[in-house]
């Protein structure tokens, strides 16, 4: 991980799709692989994000949502499955012309698969692992929102860091970090345990 987003990830702390989404009916935590190196936690917290600004996917037709999380950490659990955050989000055309914006929120856990953790120092363990959840458009669409995080612990072989958004009866959206210069915005997910 890069000296960047370490930074980032610890300010974040102390401050605190072309791929279907699967849908999973029960939360997953593998707790069993050797990259879980701690006893299974109440639940963990999430972060996303990027310091020049929110994280950016884009459709097939070349529109773009940028997406931020309104929060430094937002945390879910599993007994009882819950989860909570939010924030903002603007959809924007190929040519730039704003589609939409708003606000969203977190309202149901679909799944979380832990890649493990990586001591980044200090005694803080940040975790990699993919994240779905319900989401919530304050345009009263629903989507589901997956968060990837690659940079900690061991994630499978193929996995990208990223973000995908998948509106019910919509457009998918596709992001997978680091976008080349020219590209969306950079950003990085990351899970602590709470």
């Amino acid at each position: 991980m890069s000296p960047a987003r370490t930074v980032f990830a610890a300010i974040a702390l102390t401050a605190l799709l072309a791929c279907e989404p699967v849908l999973e009916p029960e939360v997953s935590v593998d707790v069993s692989s050797p990259a879980f190196a701690h006893a299974p936690a109440a639940g963990f917290s999430y972060a996303f994000g990027e310091a020049a600004g929110a994280p950016s996917a884009i459709a097939n037709n070349g529109d773009q949502i940028d997406i931020s999380l309104n929060v430094g950490l937002a945390p879910f659990t599993f007994h009882p499955k819950s989860i909570s955050g939010g924030g903002d989000f603007t959809i924007r055309n190929a040519g730039g012309d704003v589609l939409s914006t708003g606000t969203w929120a977190a309202t149901k856990l679909i799944s979380f698969k832990s890649y493990g953790s990586t001591d980044v120092g200090g005694g803080l363990f940040l975790f990699g692992g993919s994240l779905q959840m319900h989401i919530t458009l304050s345009t009263g669409e629903k989507a589901i929102l997956r968060l990837t995080c690659t940079d900690f612990g061991n994630p499978p072989h193929g996995v990208s860091q990223g973000m995908r958004l998948k509106v019910v009866g919509g457009q998918q959206f596709k992001g997978v970090w680091p976008f080349p210069p020219d590209g969306p915005t950079q950003g990085f997910t990351f899970f602590v345990e709470n």
